[in-house]
């Protein structure tokens, strides 16, 4: 019900659209089939997925397309590709629609959930990224948080098949986690250094209610139970006190996390990249209520983490 917001707002230059065009999100199904240790979604969903139709997924990008001016459109699904028919149906749909090169657009995958034909529907889909949850670099940390079933030659493999179609590879990091050792948080450095991917985010582990990893940190008195009924800081970049391995010493892991994060100067683009894409028009959207309102909140959210 968008109609009920005020959508200029939401209409705005977004930096992170390839050429600065206002942007938007999706959801097109709900819930994912496996049952991940950190992840809340099986508890939710009971590792059940619902899909929204192609042609309903279609009509939706429309009004964003027309109505709303979007020519950037994240697709917040779990697992967008899981299911291969759909995908098919809806590029077809959008070539029908004349639809298909005038949206770029950016989704979720998973490594072993991946092919070159997904990857080729998705490139003629005009998907400019897909990010992944990598989560780690050691097989043995990636069969704890995933299961087995899912391996990191999958996901090197995931990688070389996004290169191969021109997508873009972005990634999520998990770090921490239980039974980690400074060894494992070294195979994430190299994994991240030696294979092709283009951005990258790496987080501390934090457990969710109702998780396997929730469970080990209640029973290992790491996290109290009443954890998310009152307020708690926003974790920054490292806590401590909530480490949930016990196998690293608080001096390693943070010795890993640096080094980790020091190779987002080597696979982070230059933000003044995107100066140059500025034009009169968005220079006037940026002079507009709507554009200043959002400046304020994000300064007041910047400077909120900047405070001791």
């Amino acid at each position: 019900a968008r109609e009920m917001l005020n959508m200029k707002y939401y209409m705005l230059p977004r930096f992170s659209a390839s050429d600065l065009s206002p942007s938007g999100s999706i959801m097109t199904s709900r819930g994912c089939p496996y049952a991940c240790k950190f992840c809340s979604s099986s508890s939710f969903w009971e590792r059940k997925i619902r899909f929204f139709s192609a042609e309903r997924v279609v009509e939706e990008i429309e009004l964003l397309y027309y109505k709303y001016k979007y020519r950037s459109i994240y697709i917040y699904d779990d697992i967008f590709s899981f299911n291969k028919v759909r995908l098919k149906q809806i590029v077809s749909l959008l070539r029908d629609k004349q639809l298909l090169g005038k949206i770029e657009f950016n989704v979720l995958g998973r490594v072993n959930c991946f092919d070159d034909e997904t990857a080729r529907l998705l490139k003629e889909m005009n998907t400019k990224s897909i990010t992944f949850g990598f989560e780690t670099g050691s097989q043995k940390m990636l069969e704890y948080l995933k299961g087995n079933g899912i391996t990191v030659e999958q996901a090197v493999n995931a990688i070389k098949v996004c290169k191969k179609y021109g997508l873009v590879v972005s990634g999520f990091f998990m770090t921490g986690s239980p039974f980690e050792t400074a060894n494992d948080m070294e195979l994430t450095y190299e994994f991240i250094k030696n294979n092709d991917i283009d951005t990258f985010i790496v987080y501390q582990t934090v457990p969710f209610p109702g998780t396997v990893i929730w469970d080990y940190a209640l029973e290992n008195k790491i996290y109290p139970r009443d954890f998310y009924e009152k307020e708690t800081k926003e974790f920054i970049d490292v806590e401590l006190d909530y480490l949930l391995s016990k196998d690293i010493s608080k001096e390693d892991f943070i010795y890993e996390m640096k080094k980790i994060n020091s190779l987002h100067k080597k696979k982070s683009e230059s933000p003044y990249k995107k100066l140059l894409k500025i034009r009169p028009k968005h220079i006037r959207a940026m002079m507009s209520k709507e554009f200043l309102r959002k400046f304020n909140n994000l300064k007041g959210g910047l400077i909120k983490r900047l405070k001791p």
